[in-house]
């Protein structure tokens, strides 16, 4: 069963149309831009703690996929995918991340797939000791490979 949750903290678009995040105390931060395109981002969703935000901003390329964490800023969504969890996102264009599920771990959007037609894309994210046990076991593998074959 779906649930929908609120967050405490809330991502809108400002005045000057760059996304920003309010929290509990009132106090607000703009999330940023990208380099190269009009001065337009948008917001779509936040985790259940508002700590990752997830939306579309325009680059020199035009309307791009972003997350934004306090600790790395607003990002392009293939660059970490691919840079930073090893996905083949060749010839995808990532256009926008409409959600994201409370914990953070699930991003769903849309773009444009290899054969050039508009798609739904769901990315999955590991837990980081998801991610850390699935590189201890692949580690361990490659060592008993390596041993066996000498």
């Amino acid at each position: 069963m779906c649930k929908l949750r609120f967050s405490c903290c809330v991502a809108f678009l400002t005045a000057l149309a760059t996304p920003s995040i309010a929290s509990a105390t009132a106090m607000f931060m703009g999330l940023g831009d990208f380099a190269g395109g009009a001065t337009l981002s948008q917001a779509f969703g936040t985790s259940a703690d508002g700590s990752v935000v997830v939306g579309r901003g325009m680059s020199a390329l035009g309307n791009e996929a972003f997350i934004w964490d306090s600790a790395n800023g607003m990002r392009e969504l293939d660059q970490v995918l691919a840079n930073e969890l090893g996905l083949d996102l060749t010839g995808w264009t990532l256009t926008s991340a409409a959600g994201i599920s409370a914990d953070g771990l699930t991003i769903a959007g849309y773009g444009t797939n290899p054969s050039g037609n508009t798609e739904a894309w769901i990315a999955v994210i590991p837990e980081p000791s998801s991610a850390l046990l699935l590189a201890s076991g692949l580690a361990t593998l490659a060592v008993r490979r390596r041993r066996r074959a000498l």
